[in-house]
């Protein structure tokens, strides 16, 4: 439910539709890349290939486990290709599409988006 509401929180983001193009879809993790899928701690760490009619890129979360329950604390689109945007603007950066200290809990926040 963490990743679904996530993903959902993506794309219904102004700036990930202008940047990506609408819909936009997720792909399965690539477990051969060793980013993919990062430990630190309680923390856990995925990047999620990510795709629209005007870009593709990575959507990265950073999860916790604490006390048995886990719960995502951030996620940031990272763009690899873009035809709305100049390379110079997105080359080496994120785009912060949810943050717990910002935006709350993630499902309530999911659930108040339209689709």
């Amino acid at each position: 439910p963490q990743i679904r509401s996530s993903l959902r929180v993506l794309r219904n983001h102004a700036g990930a539709q202008f940047i990506l193009g609408k819909p936009i879809k997720d792909f399965k993790i690539d477990l051969s890349d060793e980013n993919a899928k990062k430990v630190k701690g309680n923390e856990y760490f995925y990047k999620i290939p990510v795709k629209g009619p005007d870009g593709n890129g990575f959507y990265h979360l950073q999860t916790i486990v604490s006390d048995g329950s886990w719960s995502v604390l951030k996620s940031e689109l990272e763009v690899r290709e873009s035809k709305t945007l100049e390379e110079a603007k997105y080359k080496d950066k994120r785009l912060v599409i949810f943050d717990t200290e910002k935006h709350g809990d993630l499902h309530q926040y999911a659930e108040n988006l339209d689709e």
